[in-house]
């Protein structure tokens, strides 16, 4: 897996998680009885700090390529190069 796959899965999983969370804080602040745009404005803000922050948190770490699988041994009988 190349150092780009490993990022671009670590920034849709900080994507989802935001969106999740941001979800979240919308649903408790129109439980507590804001009004729509409370509401909505709290989700905003609440997905615009996490993945803001998740985002940092993953940009400090550098994703670098798999190493390839080495040969295995060759199989009795196998012929030889």
């Amino acid at each position: 897996m190349t150092g780009n796959q490993k990022k671009l899965i670590a920034v849709a999983c900080c994507v989802i998680t935001s969106l999740l969370l941001a979800d979240a804080c919308k649903d408790v602040t129109a439980a507590l009885g804001a009004s729509t745009l409370a509401s909505v404005s709290a989700g905003g803000g609440a997905f615009g700090l996490s993945c803001g922050l998740g985002l940092l948190g993953t940009s400090l770490f550098t994703y670098t390529d798999s190493p390839p699988t080495p040969p295995g041994p060759n199989q009795p009988g196998a012929p030889t190069t």
